[in-house]
């Protein structure tokens, strides 16, 4: 039997993603070895995303016409309650382009990409439900962890003033309210992913005490 190989792909800059201006980078890997190379491509900066594809059931070009809202209705709402049934794994793979990798309910990943126009806010997904159109869980796991991703991106440093802890226990109470917070608001979303993103730390351990009210006030 004949064993699947892997592309990897990358968008070199964000009017790219929106164009689906879609590159060949490698290809003929398995999937641990694209995944590296993957992961090897986004150190370089060269693109600001990196993913990969299989020969079986490659995914079409997302094309305008399969732009998803991303407005609330009752679709929105069952994709999210299926998110939260599935617990997809969702990576960022660059917050300012708005590009996130989810896992499907067989191990695999999508592709999903968030767009704004004015006030729309629009997404699409390389799944076969995401290129006809239709709401699929997978953006509607991307959209909650967009929205967590960007207001932090949107947090300045100079806004606020750096201020000694309140008591010798804010670091604690801190990070536990903001463990909680999160379980709350984006279940099965990996934290540890998005303090990656926005801070190059992956533990919020690795945070001062005006970082980690920066962090709880952006997901509060």
């Amino acid at each position: 039997m004949k064993n699947e190989t892997y592309t990897v792909k990358g968008n070199k800059t964000a009017a790219d993603v929106i164009a689906n201006n879609d590159q060949v980078i490698e290809t003929g890997y398995t999937k641990e070895e694209a995944i590296l190379v993957a992961v090897e491509v986004q150190k370089t900066g060269e693109f600001v995303a990196a993913w990969i594809e299989g020969e079986a059931g490659k995914p079409a070009p997302l094309a305008a016409a399969t732009m998803i809202s991303l407005e609330k209705h009752p679709k929105m709402e069952a994709a999210i309650a299926r998110a939260r049934s599935f617990r997809p794994r969702v990576t960022v793979i660059s917050a300012s382009a708005r590009i996130y990798s989810v896992t499907g309910s067989k191990g695999d990943h999508y592709v999903v990409r968030v767009v704004v126009v004015g006030a729309k806010k629009l997404a699409n997904c390389n799944c076969a439900a995401g290129q006809v159109g239709q709401l699929c869980y997978h953006v509607a796991s991307a959209a909650q962890v967009n929205i967590m991703t960007q207001s932090m991106r949107r947090q300045r440093p100079a806004a606020l003033p750096v201020l000694p802890a309140r008591s010798a226990d804010e670091r604690a109470e801190l990070v536990a309210d903001i463990k909680a917070t999160w379980s709350r608001r984006f279940p099965g979303e990996s934290l540890a992913d998005n303090l990656m993103a926005r801070f190059r730390v992956n533990a919020l351990s690795m945070l001062n005490v005006d970082f980690l009210r920066r962090v709880l006030a952006a997901i509060a």
